[in-house]
């Protein structure tokens, strides 16, 4: 589908559901898309953007307020030291993958060992 301002201006299935089982795609097939959202989004942005909503150079903090007062991890002598950011995280770093946040299950550093440390002590509930 194909859509602008409300109005759909193409919509029609193509290709196969599966190409084993050769099932011809319908218009009510749902795929999960895992990290297609980066990209999606990433559309929704710059339609933003397009349309004077939003600039590249927005403070994240401006839309997400837990952005705000932010600090960095920084290892100094073993130890972990939380300091301010320098300047502000932006809707460009946001999208280049620039901001400095990080996944917990992808290192070890002190930053990783904390942001683990704080899960395992909260209480338990689903997580993706």
């Amino acid at each position: 589908m194909v859509a602008r301002h409300g109005q759909i201006g193409w919509f029609e299935a193509l290709g196969r559901q599966d190409p084993v089982a050769d099932t011809p795609m319908d218009r009510n097939t749902m795929f999960r898309i895992f990290s297609m959202t980066k990209p999606i989004v990433s559309v929704g942005i710059m339609m933003l953007i397009e349309d004077g909503q939003l600039l590249l150079t927005d403070p994240a903090a401006k839309y997400i307020p837990e952005f705000a007062d932010q600090k960095v991890g920084v290892e100094n002598n073993s130890e972990l030291d939380l300091v301010p950011l320098t300047r502000p995280i932006t809707i460009q770093d946001l999208l280049r993958h620039t901001s400095g946040l990080t996944y917990d299950h992808t290192g070890n550093t002190l930053v990783h060992q904390t942001i683990q440390a704080v899960k395992a002590a909260r209480p338990q509930h689903h997580q993706r």
